[in-house]
């Protein structure tokens, strides 16, 4: 089986992490029923990698937290970690399908990398990207840099964020359809419309119309229901 690989950390006294971790077993099983073998890393991954120790994760002061509410800095913090674990996956296994672990599988095989360029996101929110070398070193690059106060973003709400820093700051990367021209990743919808192999439940859902009653293991159920 071919390896896929997402990341994990709880984040203690958080209720969105906490109602995350119901999703990994079903984030794995949708996975392997296609023919993958996922993995979840965890900050212990991260911390494999040499550049996580010359970063100011931990000042909820950092360059990394300035235009985010005080109460998230942990979450975000664990959005870099989750990046610095990807890329030390590549370093040492080359390269590789990640997601988050709130993408279920719904028909996407490992057969289809064929036609998939490395450095390839499926999602214009980068929830599923094929990874390469070449964007490993860019993304530390740029991530490194940012710790370093070598940019400065604005003061636009959420600008400090791991996806607006890698979209912004690497030039590698390309956002990629399938041969029809069709997305591979599509945001569930409230009336579970979704076509495409991959579907992101995310937590934006419920701005889109999803009910706010249900989590987000719930909507899973739901939608695989139908």
């Amino acid at each position: 089986m071919t390896n896929t690989i997402s990341y994990f950390q709880s984040i203690p006294n958080f209720d969105f992490s906490q109602q995350s971790e119901e999703l990994i077993k079903v984030y794995k099983q949708s996975w392997i029923k296609h023919g993958w073998n996922p993995i979840v890393l965890n900050e212990e991954y991260s911390k494999r990698n040499e550049l996580f120790h010359k970063l100011d994760l931990d000042n909820p002061d950092a360059n990394f937290y300035k235009t985010i509410s005080s109460s998230m800095w942990r979450y975000h913090r664990s959005c870099y970690c989750r990046l610095l674990a990807y890329c030390q996956y590549v370093r040492e296994n080359g390269a590789t399908l990640y997601s988050d672990y709130d993408v279920m599988n719904y028909g996407f095989t490992p057969n289809l990398l064929k036609s998939i360029r490395q450095d390839s996101y499926l999602c214009p929110s980068r929830c599923v990207v094929y990874l390469g070398i070449n964007g490993l070193d860019e993304t530390e690059t740029a991530i490194l840099n940012f710790n370093n106060n070598l940019f400065q973003e604005s003061e636009d709400r959420g600008s400090c964020n791991d996806m607006n820093i890698i979209n912004k700051y690497t030039k590698c990367f390309n956002f990629q359809k399938d041969q029809n021209n069709q997305n591979y990743v599509s945001l569930i919808m409230p009336d579970f419309s979704n076509q495409t192999p991959l579907v992101h439940y995310d937590g934006g859902c419920y701005l889109r119309g999803i009910d706010r009653k249900l989590s987000r293991l719930q909507i899973i159920n739901k939608h695989n229901r139908l």
